[in-house]
Formats: structure tokens, C-alpha cells, sequence
């Protein structure tokens, strides 16, 4: 291959810094290569804050729109949609191999690259993958809010496989943790996902049940409880920020 390419995940917290982590950013730096960086640096604060100071005045990081951009071939079925996005951003590095021949290419977005990241999941299809993981903002929340409820640990959901394929179309008692309710990651254009999200929820839920959101900063992890009814208000208030989703069916019934 003409050159490789290498997802990291930026670390969120001061805490989940590690040595994979500083290593990628080292050889990143001294070596012939390029970087992207997939998602805002709002969303992993303590990684994000050393690829400020290693490249913000550097030539080796890429601009490109890995998100939606008016040449994406709209597709009924999903999964081609996503596949898209990939084979593009792929002829996008092959174009700009052509001119700058650099050997590697360091991908780096927030949290672990092996949750709801389709560049993990379809790369592979199409060329090698090397991954340096780091701790998900899914994980750090579940373990947070599985604090503040005291209940017995959590399972990572995925809304758009489980609810909207319906592959797995059931809530669980216990927490449930979900991540990408976002507009970004929509794929019904006549109801947002996040009002898709509390629709659904909503019908699989009671009032002994919990609704929380969630979002990690560089030391803390911000949690708010609140009724579902009111979710709209309650998601103004945190405009801006990515969010992590928790619901705790409770075995009790009402």
C-alpha cells in the first residue's frame, strides 16, 4: 500500500491519557505523516488539548468534511449511505497522496474507535486498518451513572440498529446507555432522531422508569435526571454538548 492509515481515539479525560495515546501523537509529528481529525475537539477536551499544542500551527493536518457535504449520493438503504462517506474520504487521502506522498495517514476522533464509528467498521473492506482504542465517553458515562442510580453496571445500546432496523427491538431492564442522538447521524428525514429517540423510548417505558443524559469533561462527568416529557427544554439547556443517553427500566411496573 502506498501509505497506512491508523484510527486513534482521543482520550476525553486527563485521566485516560495514556501511552498509546502520546506514542500515536509522537510518531504523528516526527514522521512523514498526515492527520484528520473526525469529530470537534470540544468532544475529547484532555487528548484534544495536546493536538492543539503538537499541530495547531502544523501543515500536516488534513481539512476535510468526513460528516454530510453536498456530494454524498443519497442512498434508501443506510448502510450504502455510510459506505459512500468512506469510499469517498478514501479517493479523498488517494488525491492527496498524489501530491504530498506521505506514508501514513493518523485518523484521530473522540473516544474508542470500535463504538458506532463507521470508518472503523467499513475501512477494513476496502484497505488495512491499524487502531489505537482509547476509553469511549459510552463507557465513562455508563460507569458514572451507574454510580449515581447504584445499580448493577450497564448495557451499551445501539438506537439505530436495535430500534430502527429493529434487530433487537427491546429495552432491557437495568440501564441502558445510548450514544448518537444527534441530527447528524439521522436517517429519517421527516422526524429528527432525537425526537425519533424519546418517541420510542417513551413507549417502552413507565413512570417508575429513568430518564439522564450525560457529557464528560476534561476532570467530571455532568449528569442531569429529568422527565421525559420535558425533553426538549431540557436539551436546550445543553445545546452544543455531546451527550450521552442513559434509561433505567425498573423491574417494578406502575
Amino acid at each position: 500500500m502506498p501509505y497506512q492509515i491508523t484510527k486513534v481515539g482521543i482520550p476525553i479525560r486527563n485521566v485516560d491519557i495514556n501511552e498509546q495515546f502520546t506514542t500515536a501523537v509522537s510518531f504523528a509529528k516526527q514522521s512523514n505523516a498526515v492527520l484528520l481529525i473526525s469529530s470537534p475537539l470540544d468532544d475529547s477536551p484532555a487528548g484534544s488539548k495536546i493536538l492543539e499544542d503538537e499541530f495547531l500551527h502544523s501543515g500536516k493536518v488534513l481539512k476535510y468534511n468526513v460528516f454530510d457535504t453536498d456530494n454524498d449520493v443519497h442512498d434508501a438503504n443506510p448502510k450504502n449511505f455510510l459506505k459512500n462517506k468512506v469510499i469517498r474520504l478514501l479517493k479523498y487521502l488517494d488525491d492527496r497522496h498524489a501530491e504530498l506522498n506521505f506514508d501514513h495517514v493518523y485518523m484521530f476522533s473522540a473516544g474508542s474507535p470500535h463504538l458506532y464509528d463507521i470508518f472503523t467498521h467499513y475501512i477494513p473492506e476496502y484497505r488495512e486498518l491499524h487502531i489505537i482504542d482509547a476509553k469511549s465517553s459510552l463507557h465513562v458515562c455508563g460507569e458514572e451513572l451507574s454510580k449515581h442510580l447504584q445499580c448493577d453496571g450497564y448495557k451499551i445500546r445501539n438506537f439505530h440498529a436495535d430500534f430502527i432496523s429493529r434487530f433487537e427491538n427491546v429495552l432491557y431492564p437495568g440501564l441502558s446507555i445510548f450514544g448518537c442522538i444527534d441530527q447528524i447521524y439521522a436517517n429519517n428525514t421527516t422526524e429528527s432522531i432525537v425526537d425519533q429517540f424519546f418517541n420510542v423510548m417513551m413507549q417502552h417505558t413507565n413512570a417508575n422508569d429513568i430518564f439522564l443524559i450525560a457529557s464528560v469533561h476534561r476532570d467530571s462527568v455532568l449528569i442531569t435526571e429529568f422527565d421525559p416529557k420535558n425533553y426538549k427544554q431540557v436539551l436546550e439547556q445543553h445545546a452544543g454538548k455531546t451527550l450521552t443517553y442513559g434509561v433505567y427500566k425498573s423491574t417494578e411496573h406502575k
